[in-house]
């Protein structure tokens, strides 16, 4: 094999286990199956940032610097990264979180759709149903 053969072997399997372990991840979301340590995530990602890394120092040791399969490794690299960033943000601020039917409401306010000023304090003893979104869509 020649060496761009071997620098885009390298920048394709960097590419493929970085986003597998990402799609394998994301599957495990929809049937609530998300592991507290993600094992075979850290695995894939860390494999492919690797490997991107080698198909970057190959390509650059290369001379021809194939622009195409640094892309694909630079993306690879990036996302591995990202990650790593995101897993490391996994926590809630006020650590776990958990609400149970019939729990006391902790007193709020805010502005409603029309800009009125609402207060939880109103709702007492009665049934609402709280939606909350991030932003605008």
């Amino acid at each position: 094999m020649d060496g761009n053969t071997i620098i885009w072997v390298f920048a394709a399997a960097a590419f493929v286990s970085v986003f597998g372990g990402w799609g394998h991840y994301i599957a495990t979301i929809p049937g609530d199956r998300v592991p507290k340590v993600p094992q075979l995530m850290f695995v894939t990602q860390g494999a492919g940032l690797v490997l991107a890394g080698l198909s970057i120092v190959l390509a650059v040791q290369a001379g021809s610097k194939p622009v195409s399969s640094m892309v694909l490794s630079g993306f690879a690299l990036f996302m591995g990264v990202f990650f790593f960033i995101l897993y490391s943000q996994r926590k809630t601020p006020l650590g776990k979180l958990q609400v149970k039917v019939g729990a006391p409401m902790l007193a709020f306010s805010t502005l409603d759709s029309s800009g009125q000023s609402v207060n939880s304090d109103d709702w007492q003893g009665k049934r609402i149903l709280l939606k909350f979104f991030r932003g605008f869509w």
